[in-house]
């Protein structure tokens, strides 16, 4: 196999010794004791006294890391336990916890929306306790912080400590799949080969590095021997929602539409087993039902709502704006909420205001901007960008609320909106809760456009209508209006927003595709599936195709 590129970033440089580890896996993990990295320090030392395979040539290395909690914790338990009180009373006496303090910076941390000391926290955390869960955390953290790079140093040293811990090993594939960078991703699944913990969980992603290198059909013959062979043990085995995810993508690359409908819907199904019942959709009628006293207008043109319906091409926008340098965008926040949760107190007599007074939803709007205000942090941005397309549900309260708010709507082929999001994996929150049928993510769609027009026209002059297959092919025409609209110039940085998502979250599954750029062109599927759209559930998106204008069945 070719040597990736990563050599040069050190990204991946924890987890070369493990394809060492089925072969001396005390020596394994007496290599991670010597080394200067402390996390793998700690993780080796752990592992040696776990294993029971300590050696009095150890002894020097485990009295210097003992001044970290987790390995004086765990090495007062091992000495104690051995009868050797005298090294457990000298372990005990290097030195008392801080967990107290790191709580209080956790929270602090917290507090600032400051990512970086987040994980820097919970790296400390790791190092107090040794709970690889910890590192998790950091990474997670640490995407945000640093980018996708960032959080990859983490997990491959969190793989490296706890070579057997399942989701470790299943956070940093997903990430580097998620990057795009499927290179480093097969050179992972390499190092882990032999590692029997993790076989199956290797298997699904060697399927998505087959499907990636052009080879639907060996794809979906790794995913067949995966189930067989986990069916052989245990007849309720099943691939994961991943895995039938992997299916349909593979199906779809053969032309097989109607096989890869039926993979999406299993995949779904198994998603379902974990979602409990919500009630989003009436919250947010319920919200919409609110009465709002006359409220006097504000003056913040300079704040902007990116909004429209999930897989719009939202975090494409978003991200080019964001590569603005006077322009910050924040994605997928619950900004608003700290105005409706100020707004039910105040109702409820918990504020200092009267309820449904005019005071009261005063500030609340201001503690909305308030918030926004809190989480800014780019040196040099006058406009802000607060995109949620899931707000756009809400549109009658809003507009009630911010009379005179300005938004950024995307819009894209109703067909192709509502299979997308039918076809991903978004993890379990109230509002994604009704992309797991077809039937539910068109009623949604529908609902939200019928709110949103009640309240706006196409021709509202606050707000800004952008067309997904307009942006994509025209990007640089497109993207200057919508600068013209924010009342800012045209600058060349904004090209680069392909690079510059390899350095934010991944917070949307679009993620991925982002990051590619331009090359992809205008993604559309719906005529593929047209035997979906022909049936009478689908009437509501052809009428919302029509409205805009879009080619229908």
């Amino acid at each position: 196999m070719t040597v990736p590129a990563f050599q040069h970033e050190k990204l991946l440089a924890p987890i070369v010794g493990l394809a060492d580890l089925n072969a001396d896996s005390d020596e394994y993990y007496r290599t991670l004791a010597r080394s200067d990295d402390t996390i793998l320090a700690v993780g080796g030392v752990l592992g040696l006294m776990e294993r029971d395979a300590f050696q009095q040539r150890d002894l020097s290395r485990l009295l210097d890391l003992s001044r970290h909690g987790a390995v004086r914790r765990r090495a007062f338990r091992y000495f104690d336990h051995s009868h050797d009180h005298m090294l457990a009373a000298e372990i005990a006496a290097l030195g008392p916890d801080m967990i107290e303090d790191l709580e209080k910076l956790s929270i602090e941390a917290r507090s600032r929306n400051d990512a970086g000391r987040q994980r820097d926290v919970e790296i400390a955390k790791y190092v107090a306790w040794g709970e690889v869960s910890m590192l998790r955390n950091a990474a997670t953290y640490a995407e945000v912080a640093d980018g996708w790079r960032g959080s990859v140093k983490i997990l491959a040293k969190a793989v490296a400590v706890r070579p057997d811990d399942i989701k470790s090993f299943s956070a940093l594939a997903t990430m580097l799949e998620g990057a795009g960078r499927y290179d480093l991703l097969e050179y992972v699944l390499l190092r882990v080969v032999g590692i029997d913990k993790l076989e199956r969980h290797a298997a699904l992603f060697r399927a998505v590095v087959q499907l990636v290198k052009g080879d639907a059909k060996g794809c979906l013959l790794l995913l067949k021997e995966l189930e067989d062979a986990g069916r052989a043990d245990d007849g309720r085995f099943s691939i994961g929602s991943t895995g039938e995810q992997t299916r349909a993508k593979a199906h779809y690359k053969l032309g097989q539409f109607r096989e890869a409908y039926r993979s999406y819907a299993s995949m779904n199904a198994l998603e379902a087993a974990s979602f409990a019942p919500t009630s989003y959709i009436s919250d947010c009628l319920a919200r919409n039902a609110q009465e709002v006293p006359s409220l006097p207008e504000f003056d913040r043109p300079n704040y902007v709502m990116m909004v429209g319906f999930p897989r719009s091409g939202t975090t494409m926008l978003e991200n080019a704006l964001a590569s603005h340098p006077r322009i910050e965008t924040f994605e997928e926040v619950p900004t608003f909420q700290t105005a409706t949760a100020y707004i039910d107190r105040g109702n409820k007599g918990q504020t200092e205001h009267e309820a449904q007074s005019v005071a009261l939803f005063v500030e609340a709007r201001e503690r909305y901007f308030s918030s926004l205000d809190r989480l800014a942090r780019k040196d040099g941005a006058d406009v802000y960008v607060d995109k949620l397309p899931a707000r756009s549900l809400i549109a009658p309260f809003v507009k009630r609320l911010l009379p005179n708010q300005r938004f950024i709507f995307s819009i894209r082929h109703p067909y192709d909106v509502a299979l997308s999001c039918f076809q991903q994996l978004f993890g379990a929150t109230p509002a994604t809760a009704n992309f797991l049928n077809l039937v539910d993510t068109i009623r949604l769609y529908d609902l939200t456009m019928t709110e949103w027009f009640k309240v706006h026209s196409l021709e509202d002059p606050l707000v800004h209508y952008v067309r997904y297959d307009d942006l994509v092919p025209d990007f640089e025409a497109v993207t200057r209006n919508a600068l013209a609209f924010l009342s800012l110039d045209w600058d060349p940085a904004v090209l680069t927003f392909a690079e510059r998502a390899g350095d934010r979250a991944a917070r949307t599954p679009s993620y991925q595709k982002v990051r590619q750029g331009l090359s992809l062109g205008v993604q559309t599927y719906w005529r593929n599936y047209d035997f979906l759209f022909t049936q009478p559930q689908a009437a509501p998106l052809t009428k919302w195709a029509e409205f805009f204008g879009y080619e229908t069945l």
